[in-house]
């Protein structure tokens, strides 16, 4: 810990303890695990997903799962109602957000959330309805199986 070593950060040479330098692992799902002071410049980015939607009742299901990040893309599809929903068994972060962007087919379809979305005062639930319409979600949860939303609508 009290160790003084040379520490070269963005060419200048500084003084540091063994205490005060990060170490990284990788546990065993993949993830990094960061120990210490860290400092990131530059960017971190990850591609958006897009989650699989699959058939059902008179409708889709487009199914978001949390441990694959926090950017997803959904093209929602035509003429019928497209559930959104979570997999809430996927390991969401408590604090973890989730930024959705929705875009509207060119025959318009509608919209249903799953029963742990919540909204302020349970509105405002619903899309834009222009073709190739984009509205924005945020979703936030701060128990990992109830997410609490807001959107922007209408960049089109």
């Amino acid at each position: 810990g009290a160790e003084i070593l040379a520490d070269v950060q963005g060419g200048t040479t500084k003084r540091t303890t063994i205490s005060d330098i990060a170490t990284f692992t990788k546990n065993s799902s993949g993830n990094l695990n960061v120990t210490g002071s860290t400092v990131l410049s530059g960017s971190v980015s990850s591609p958006p997903n897009s989650p699989p939607k699959a058939p059902a009742g008179g409708g889709w299901t487009h199914t978001i799962t949390p441990s694959q990040g926090n950017y997803f893309e959904i093209t929602l599809v035509s003429s019928v109602v497209n559930t959104i929903a979570i997999d809430t068994s996927s390991a969401a972060i408590p604090g973890q957000t989730i930024n959705l962007k929705l875009t509207q087919a060119s025959s318009p379809g509608t919209i249903s959330w799953s029963s742990y979305i919540k909204f302020a005062d349970g509105s405002d639930t619903t899309v834009s309805t222009g073709a190739n319409d984009i509205d924005i979600f945020s979703l936030i949860t701060y128990d990992g199986s109830t997410f609490f939303a807001n959107g922007l609508k209408n960049f089109s």
